[in-house]
């Protein structure tokens, strides 16, 4: 009796859990959407519509041990550069709460990855949404977005440095083969280093 009280108590606590991420990823992904286009568009953005989404990601995710699964379970379908974005930001702050982050710390990893991608904005729909193989034309182009992205964020949206270079460098690789610098180890910030984990487990799941 106690042990199905248990199970009953669970299940009500995880499906109030998903529904509640639910409405959060929702909420987040038509933020994400309304920013991005305003970049793509050469519209003034406000920052702090990502803090705002920053902080409640991160109270989300300190608050759920079950995140990563409610994750999983977000439905495909859609622009996928915008749930690209959301889910990476959602793994990125998932690994900062592992490694203890605080609060502010991780409020500031999720801004940087939620602006991570905004220089594809940039890149035009049939080259970045394309499913088939890229040609080398089309992958030079692709990789621009990192440049494109840094110099968005430092000269149009200005939001501090050591944020804006999650965009720039969260193609690099830890043995120097990424681009766009070819960045090896510790020189990486850490901050991009986070989210490059993130980013491409997100793509590799999706």
């Amino acid at each position: 009796c106690c042990l199905h009280l248990h199970k009953l108590v669970l299940y009500e606590q995880i499906t109030k859990s998903k529904s509640q991420f639910s409405t959060l990823y929702r909420e987040s992904l038509e933020t994400v959407q309304y920013i991005y286009r305003q970049v793509s568009e050469d519209k003034t953005v406000e920052i702090n519509m990502f803090r705002d989404v920053a902080e409640k990601l991160t109270e989300h995710v300190k608050s759920t041990p079950n995140v990563a699964f409610n994750i999983l379970t977000v439905p495909s379908g859609g622009y996928y550069l915008y749930n690209q974005v959301l889910q990476s930001t959602l793994y990125s702050l998932v690994i900062g709460n592992c490694m203890e982050y605080s609060k502010p710390k991780m409020t500031d990893l999720g801004i940087a990855s939620l602006f991570s991608d905004i220089g594809m904005t940039k890149i035009q729909p049939y080259i970045s949404e394309k499913t088939n193989p890229l040609t080398e034309e089309e992958l030079k182009t692709i990789r621009k977005h990192t440049v494109l992205g840094y110099q968005i964020l430092t000269k149009l949206i200005k939001i501090k440095n050591n944020l804006a270079l999650t965009a720039l460098q969260h193609h690099e690789n830890f043995d120097g083969s990424g681009y766009p610098q070819k960045l090896s180890g510790s020189n990486i910030e850490e901050f991009a280093r986070i989210h490059a984990i993130a980013d491409n487990f997100t793509a590799q799941i999706n």
